[in-house]
């Protein structure tokens, strides 16, 4: 990856946002109005700030992200499994959101700076018996893998509901819905022990995931108005 994108992305943002805050500001003394939203879902748990720039356009950077660690032992198997994994998401935002009807039902388009990776292992936690044989977990062996997006700047085309910044009581319900272009993620197995051959199913997997090249950005929460403007 590129070491020049984020900072890039960052410039990008604040000058966006910079020249949105302007010319809301510059319609006139009392047209400023600005949203805060806090929303969770598959890009994880973050918020946005949103400018509004005319009736139907407003212009809203956000950041949504997630490090979540599950340990878990999955004892309906014989031998118990032991699992253990970590899931980490970063995504960085920059939309234009556009209402025909003011209101509801935006048209979004933007860009994603967008990274996500989730890491597994799964091991037998106690021997494992058969007949008068008995395999210690160390013959066993284990099961690695990751499953990872190429971390970069990604477009981004959904529609979002409800329009933070119209008429009405400040608080709204925030849905949005929409699919980035992150190319297919990538997977890596390895094994070892009796449970090394499984890795052998990578290529077979692995070609399943070519198929998905868009990855959805689904999330909710609740946005507040704050401002003088009034649509």
């Amino acid at each position: 990856m590129n070491r020049n994108l984020p900072s890039s992305f960052f410039f990008l943002v604040l000058f966006v946002a910079t020249g949105s805050v302007a010319l809301a500001q510059n319609e006139s003394p009392a047209s400023s109005k600005f949203a805060l939203t806090a929303s969770a879902g598959s890009n994880g748990i973050g918020g946005d700030f949103t400018v509004s720039i005319s009736d139907y356009l407003n212009t809203r950077i956000g950041y949504h992200g997630l490090n979540y660690t599950l340990d878990a032992t999955f004892d309906d198997s014989d031998p118990e499994i032991a699992f253990d994994g970590t899931l980490s998401v970063s995504s960085f935002s920059l939309m234009v959101d556009y209402y025909p009807f003011k209101k509801f039902l935006g048209l979004s388009v933007g860009a994603l700076l967008h990274s996500m990776d989730v890491n597994a292992t799964a091991q037998p936690n106690a021997p494992y018996q058969v007949g008068d044989k008995t395999f210690d977990i160390e013959k066993l062996g284990k099961l690695e893998g990751t499953l990872s997006y190429e971390s970069g700047i990604m477009p981004y085309a959904g529609i979002i509901l409800s329009n933070p910044l119209s008429r009405g009581f400040p608080i709204k319900l925030h849905v949005q819905a929409g699919l980035i272009y992150s190319k297919a993620a990538q997977l890596q197995l390895s094994g070892s022990g009796m449970i090394a051959p499984t890795a052998d199913q990578q290529v077979s997997l692995q070609n399943g995931l070519d198929e998905f090249q868009f990855y959805p950005i689904v999330n909710a929460g609740l946005s507040f108005r704050f401002g003088k403007k009034v649509r």
